[in-house]
């Protein structure tokens, strides 16, 4: 009998075996409505991809997020919200990680079936490499690259080994503990570390294709973080309820958090780690050093996390299986700051730089949920037309004759926390020196969870013997943020006295 998984995995893969739904060919996109402001981000679309999405990494150089579905066999290519491609992989598709000296993606295959595992090797939507690696190299943290050497490392969980890949070809096959699981380069010292699930709970240092040393850690070590700003390896024990600290190869603390920590993400803006724990209840332990500074409650079941770069929020999976659907935990430095609902049974997460949206891979809806997470504002009037009179002098005043004016009321609303000035500037098509167009104030601030309204007014300077339609696009900008919109106007021959 195989060495026993976690509690954790393997009750999540027994429920994403039930609650994994068949979906027929959809659309590549799915637009969804969403609320006019929440902090932390707003869902801006749900993309079908293929069947138990799990694994997610972000491609900076081409822009594309690439999603592995494991009962598919497949990798769904996304830019934006829309699928590129489907990609077409080995057996049972876990792990993945993004290689940015080459811009190979490298996606690692179970193959449970099989006693070898491999690797596909994708440069954009084509697979250019199929390699062997070892035993079933299972897990979402099974593959990280080596910015140093170039190379991808495997972690072969039933081989015991470690696959060192430069490319398409395997250079090395590196002899580690019991059962590898997870992996991380600390580009401080140019190391590799391996955690090894399998007893005694270890930590295997890797220098190139050399051990260089074992570190012994807690029961049941599975995930890893490297804290650029202090040199640290962070390594969560889910049988020890702790998360050991390694400085190069010596344990330096031992941090007792919640029960069963398993997902780890570091937040190279405040220097904090963020450890999940607690599966039944939900929490995160949030550490500096050696310390906890806090710990927050989150959904039940959270898996693990991303660090969003653009707005320095910690963005948490929780993939709860007793609900219709899961959730995604906002987390500012040490307090919840949001909630966001997404499909069911959430696994892989990844952050796009290049757009600011969180990725979401929705296993129980063969989904991936799309996440804008960047503070913005919309524009909306009432009403959005408008019909007034021509210039004429029996239309002015309080004439109950006609009128030579007309007026919209325009509202700029605060999305995911917007706070600042925005300008509102006017422009009329076809532009023909009859119409005039002005918004009082033109300048407007806008404060988080707010509107602003501004009244904008259109006033003929002729009187045309037949009626006239014209487009006036009203535009608020603040920064480089810009939107418009467009209000039909249609003026009428005044009467003449």
């Amino acid at each position: 009998m195989k060495p026993r998984l976690s509690i954790l995995i393997l009750v999540v893969i027994a429920l994403l075996a039930i609650t994994i739904q068949r979906v027929s060919a959809q659309p590549n996109n799915v637009l969804v409505s969403v609320p006019p402001d929440s902090v932390g981000g707003t869902v801006v679309a749900t993309v079908p991809v293929g069947i138990g999405p799990v694994g997610m990494v972000y491609d900076s150089g081409n822009g594309y997020v690439y999603v592995t579905n494991r009962f598919s066999n497949t990798v769904s290519v996304i830019s934006g919200t829309t699928v590129l491609a489907t990609v077409q992989v080995g057996d049972f598709p876990f792990g993945i990680a993004y290689d940015s000296g080459n811009g190979y993606v490298y996606v690692a295959n179970v193959n449970p079936s099989q006693n070898t595992g491999s690797v596909s090797v994708i440069s954009g939507a084509t697979v250019v490499g199929t390699v062997p690696v070892g035993y079933e190299p299972y897990g979402l943290g099974a593959l990280a690259y080596d910015t140093g050497n170039g190379y991808v490392y495997v972690t072969n969980f039933y081989s015991n080994t470690v696959s060192v890949i430069n490319g398409t070809t395997v250079v090395a096959l590196v002899p580690v503990g019991v059962l590898p699981i997870g992996v991380v380069f600390n580009s401080g010292n140019g190391y590799i570390y391996v955690t090894n699930y399998g007893a005694p709970g270890s930590v295997t240092v890797i220098d190139g294709t050399s051990v260089v040393a074992t570190v012994t850690v807690g029961d049941l070590p599975g995930g890893l973080a490297y804290d650029s700003g202090n040199g640290y390896v962070y390594v969560t024990n889910f049988n020890s309820n702790t998360v050991s600290v390694i400085n190069g190869t010596t344990v330096v603390a031992t941090v007792p958090v919640g029960s069963s920590p398993g997902g780890i993400v570091y937040d190279r803006g405040k220097g904090y780690v963020y450890v999940t724990t607690n599966q039944n209840s939900g929490t995160v332990s949030v550490i500096q050093g050696t310390t906890v500074m806090a710990t927050i409650a989150v959904g039940n079941f959270p898996l693990g996390g991303v660090y969003d770069s653009g707005n320095g929020y910690i963005y948490v999976v929780n993939g709860d299986p007793n609900q219709s659907f899961g959730t995604l935990s906002v987390i500012k430095e040490t307090k919840l700051v949001a909630t966001i609902p997404v499909g069911p049974i959430p696994y892989g997460v990844a952050y796009d730089s290049g757009n600011g949206y969180v990725y979401v891979a929705n296993s129980g809806s063969s989904t991936v949920s799309v996440i804008s997470t960047i503070s913005d504002f919309t524009v909306s009037s009432s009403p959005i037309s408008l019909t007034v009179s021509g210039e004429s002098s029996l239309c002015e005043g309080r004439s109950t004759i006609c009128e030579d004016e007309a007026s919209t009321n325009v509202s700029v609303t605060s999305l995911d926390g917007f706070k600042g000035d925005v300008r509102l500037t006017t422009s009329v098509s076809p532009s023909d020196g009859s119409l005039t167009v002005y918004c009082r104030p033109p300048s407007i601030l806008v404060k988080p969870g707010g509107a602003s309204k501004v009244i904008c007014t259109v006033e003929p300077e002729i009187n045309h013997d037949s009626p006239r339609t014209y487009t006036v696009a009203i535009r608020a900008t603040s920064g480089s943020l810009s939107h418009f919109i467009d209000i039909i106007v249609t003026v009428i021959p005044a009467p003449v006295g």
